[in-house]
């Protein structure tokens, strides 16, 4: 860029400058890709989410990762496909914002600026008794107790087996947590 404001250069440039607007210059701007409800519809699929969340993830191993996508040239249909660890590391590196710059999280009414107006109008947080445990807590508000024995209701249950979570592969970091009862 050409500092033409200081030290009053204005003076050196005025003639590249008075060059410049004789131009008959041509911005092409292609047409929008429809209505404004597609639009914000097809930037809202980029500002609030990662760039591939782990039930997507099908399989990870040593030649590579396999995942679905969905084709939007084909009637939206998921498909699989498999990349090379690199390669899949690569296009997911390209989602990674710039530094300073953050995904959007909230706008308007629930934007950060808005804190103090909505504090009056959140519900007040339910009163809890002093050295109740979360357990107690929801016995108290529901009236059910979760470890107590649908049949016999004098006995206790125990836990048999942990799932393991929907949202992580189960052959990536962890092998499924088995809890056994004696």
């Amino acid at each position: 860029m050409l500092p033409v404001k200081q030290d009053n250069q204005l003076t050196h440039y005025q003639s590249l400058l008075d060059e410049l607007w004789k131009k008959p210059w041509v911005v092409y701007c292609e047409p929008p890709l429809g209505n404004a409800r597609q639009i914000v519809k097809y930037l809202g699929l980029y500002t609030h989410r990662v760039a591939i969340s782990n039930h997507r993830i099908e399989n990870i191993d040593g030649s590579g990762v396999s995942f679905f996508y969905k084709d939007y040239k084909d009637n939206s249909k998921k498909k699989l496909t498999k990349l090379s660890g690199v390669e899949f590391l690569r296009r997911f590196c390209l989602h990674i914002l710039p530094y300073r710059f953050v995904k959007i999280r909230y706008y308007g009414l629930l934007s950060s600026k808005q804190k103090d107006v909505l504090k009056p109008l959140q519900p007040k947080k339910p009163e809890t008794k002093a050295g109740e445990n979360t357990q107690q807590r929801i016995v108290r508000l529901t009236g059910f107790n979760r470890f107590e024995c649908p049949f016999c209701i004098a006995g206790v249950m125990h836990t048999v087996e942990l799932l393991p979570r929907i949202r992580s592969p189960d052959n990536v970091l962890y092998n499924k947590p088995v809890r056994l009862a004696i």
